[in-house]
């Protein structure tokens, strides 16, 4: 399996990798994003071509392409070489097909079979019906449509050869009596619902309209959709519909369009808005959120109308709000899904969501129209309505932003603004997140280690740091020599090299003068840290030796200012 490993990275470069999650940008030999695994206004993740590997120095996460797919889509290294050696033209060998032949892997195959039975099944009634609702044969197939036919075991003696009862019970497809298992869907034109990575976790059904007469004639009325329950693979809360197609577009086009059901979304990605994704029958989470960042911070609400529609995503804007996203509205005809206003026509919706407005600002004209003129009832509005909003904006210039503009709005000065912001009595505390400022301190010790083994790979000879130097000072000042300094496992250096790389951008020139102030830092930090044990023991025991070992250390803390003073 390790050859395998090596094959997958000598073909996949880790810019690939990362840029086919995140937006990243170049900067000379590295490539620089925003941090995916926590918040950040400014870009501290560092990916390395030249060593495939990467780092960020917010929050210290580093590694290669494997761990940064485990790291961002959850998964283990067994689920990761397999999605990777995919990409890579990898087969991996017998051995490791059949070690991973496990429940989840079980479960992704029956989904996928289930997936292609389904369309196999699309007859020329569905067609004919999807087509009058605007959809192309190219949009059908690339969502991969297809339908259940009105049977109560047909998927359930289809799969039943090949999987077992309880692997079929796990998938959510089937429901389980006492007398054996029927098929969840049935009469329903089926919308596979996947994961990051294009695999089938769950399904939506919507029941054939023909059907619905027929159910009527009998005294029934069917559920208009049928959605798998939560399974093993499927978690609402943690997946978004068409996601694992808008990924590329959400991150060329710097932005998410965010919507509430399938035929709404297949006809926005047909009209060309590929970066819109949808929730499937819940509220917008923390983890949608997280899913969303990945490719952008700016997200577009497709309200229906401007009230009722902001009222039935309150909680969602203002959870995207206080997480730092810029939250945008874009609204629609009254009463009208996106779906119905492209079948009227492909294009009225360029406008819609080429301009969407701030949700501040959308706000701000809901609550001007219901004041009818009264200044005094605007203000009221804009207080009760509008600044809730505004005081989850963690980022304060945003915020001041909105505030003049407000301010301006009612007549009032930007003081009275922030005064009515700070006494809200309707906003809970708990809501307003704070701008987390990110400890961008390093580790000395491990910086140091890999200035050191990087000269050392870029010249063999030893000229670009002038490691006696650095020995002289080891020993002077914690009486260590550079090379005991410098033990550490072969396995770590790479990633030490990379740090170290990243952290001088790639500048060799200032490694000497960097290596100098490393050291003389590092001893300064071990002879403080002797010095506060020391002064500990002395409050406790009024001893000459300690108190001269402890004017010792500090001649020697100061001497090391010094130098740093004159470096």
């Amino acid at each position: 399996m390790s050859r395998e490993v090596e094959q997958i990275k000598e073909r996949l470069s880790i810019v690939d990798v990362v840029s086919s999650y995140i937006q990243i940008d170049q900067r000379g030999r590295q490539f620089v994003a925003r941090c995916p695994f926590h918040q950040e206004k400014t870009g501290s993740f560092y990916v390395s071509p030249e060593r495939n590997t990467y780092h960020c120095f917010g929050c210290g996460k580093g590694g290669d392409i494997f761990s940064f797919v485990q790291d961002i889509e959850g998964i283990s290294f067994k689920e990761v070489l397999p999605i990777l050696a995919q990409k890579a033209g990898i087969v991996l060998s017998n051995a490791y097909n059949k070690e991973s032949a496990d429940t989840y892997g079980k479960l992704y195959d029956l989904m996928e079979k289930a997936k292609t039975f389904y369309k196999e099944l699309l007859t020329d009634e569905v067609k004919k019906y999807l087509k009058e609702r605007g959809l192309t044969d190219n949009t059908i197939n690339t969502f991969d449509i297809g339908f259940a036919k009105d049977d109560w075991r047909q998927l359930t003696t289809y799969l039943g050869n090949a999987f077992s009862t309880k692997d079929m019970n796990a998938s959510g497809l089937f429901i389980e009596t006492p007398k054996g298992s029927y098929d969840r869907f049935r009469g329903r034109i089926m919308f596979p619902i996947k994961d990051s990575q294009g695999r089938v976790v769950a399904f939506t059904g919507r029941i054939l309209p023909s059907l619905v007469l027929e159910n009527k004639t009998i005294g029934k009325e069917p559920a208009k959709y049928v959605n798998s329950p939560e399974t093993d693979l499927y978690h609402k809360s943690a997946i978004l519909f068409g996601y694992d197609l808008a990924k590329n577009h959400m991150r060329l086009n710097k932005r998410v369009i965010l919507v509430e059901g399938q035929m709404d979304l297949i006809s926005l990605h047909q009209a060309g808005f590929g970066e819109t994704v949808a929730l499937s029958g819940t509220a917008l989470t923390e983890t949608h959120l997280k899913l969303i960042g990945r490719f952008t911070d700016t997200i577009i609400f497709s309200l229906d109308n401007d009230d009722a529609g902001l009222k039935a995503t309150e909680k969602g804007i203002k959870l995207a709000l206080s997480k730092g996203f810029d939250v945008y509205m874009s609204v629609l005809s009254e009463g009208k899904d996106p779906s119905d206003i492209l079948l009227e026509n492909p294009r009225a919706l360029d406008s819609v969501y080429k301009n969407p407005k701030h949700v501040v600002m959308g706000l701000l004209d809901v609550v001007r129209k219901e004041s009818k003129g009264d200044l005094r009832t605007f203000r009221t509005l804009v207080e009760s309505r509008v600044l809730p909003f505004v005081a989850l904006i963690p980022k304060n210039i945003d915020r001041a932003h909105f505030v003049n503009i407000i301010g301006r709005a009612i007549d009032l000065s930007d003081e009275i603004i922030f005064q009515s912001l700070k006494t809200l009595t309707n906003i809970d505390s708990k809501e307003i997140v704070q701008e987390k400022v990110v400890n961008k301190t390093f580790d000395e010790q491990k910086l140091l280690r890999g200035v050191i083994y990087w000269s050392r790979e870029i010249s063999t000879d030893k000229k670009i740091i002038d490691e006696e130097k650095i020995d002289t000072l080891f020993k002077k000042y914690i009486t260590l020599s550079l090379e005991e300094f410098l033990q550490v496992e072969d396995s770590e250096k790479n990633l030490l090299i990379s740090e170290a790389e990243f952290h001088f951008r790639g500048n060799i020139d200032i490694l000497q003068k960097s290596a100098t102030e490393l050291a003389l830092v590092y001893c300064q930090k071990i002879l403080k840290a002797k010095m506060e044990s020391l002064r500990t023991i002395l409050k406790i025991d009024d001893n000459e030796v300690l108190l001269d070992e402890y004017q010792k250390t500090k001649t020697l803390s100061e001497s090391i200012q010094n130098e740093r003073n004159i470096l």
